[in-house]
């Protein structure tokens, strides 16, 4: 009689236990499901980081031009499942390695490359808008900028700010219609989004360029001064119709 007792009471405290357990996955889902999305200043505040162990361009521990293939696999293990999900891993030989991942919290796809060994860049590509005003609210002015004309389907402005001392890119392709394009000179409004944000090791202008920049039809992109939104000059622009 007295062991019946004790297996009811376990039997008691087991099921008790799991409807707690219930309850708090219930709960837990429920706060997900309603918590607000992020704001934009939230979202670059993720990357603009005030810990001072991981300042750009550090993501969460990874550091381009630092961080090894080994390092960063132990590092995404301990990140939360909605800061790194779906994460992939391809390998192009020659010791070329790409990481593809989606960053759900901040709303971005990501890749990551591998080079010797190394991590030599994270692209993160924002999935809701981000604009240029609001990525100078954030990192302030770039130093230097590239910026040319594409002459594919489309004509577009490709516009890259560069950050060399923080190993930031940030990318913008704009319609050529939507800039005030007048000869080799454009303005832009300040609402355009970013298409990419590259983070790379920090260096020279002219090295990030020549090692992140793709060259555009045998163009060869040179840093210029950056002076304003409205104060831009296209590169190899001679002949450029207004």
């Amino acid at each position: 009689m007295w062991r019946q007792s004790n297996i009811k009471r376990t039997i008691d405290r087991r099921f008790v236990r799991s409807l707690v357990w219930i309850g708090s996955l219930v709960v837990s889902i429920a706060l997900t499901q309603c918590q607000a999305p992020l704001t934009v200043d939230e979202r670059l505040g993720l990357l603009v980081s005030t810990d001072l162990t991981c300042t750009l361009p550090c993501w969460n521990g990874i550091v381009p031009g630092t961080t090894t293939e080994n390092e960063f696999r132990r590092l995404s293990e301990a990140l939360p499942q909605e800061r790194i999900g779906s994460l992939k891993r391809n390998d192009f030989g020659l010791g070329g390695v790409q990481y593809v991942w989606r960053d759900q919290f901040a709303s971005f796809l990501a890749d990551l490359s591998i080079a010797q060994g190394v991590v030599s860049y994270i692209r993160l590509r924002p999935e809701e808008p981000i604009s240029l005003n609001e990525t100078f609210k954030a990192l302030g002015q770039p130093g230097v900028y590239t910026a040319y004309l594409s002459r594919g389907e489309r004509f577009e402005v490709i516009l890259n700010l560069i950050y060399q001392t923080r190993g930031t890119i940030i990318a913008y392709t704009v319609p050529e219609q939507e800039v005030k394009l007048t000869s080799c000179h454009f303005a832009l409004t300040g609402v355009e989004t970013v298409d990419q944000i590259l983070l790379i090791e920090p260096g020279p202008a002219e090295e990030i360029i020549q090692n992140h920049l793709l060259r555009f039809h045998g163009l060869t992109l040179e840093p210029q001064v950056w002076r304003g939104s409205d104060k831009l000059e296209l590169d190899d622009c001679e002949g450029t119709s207004p």
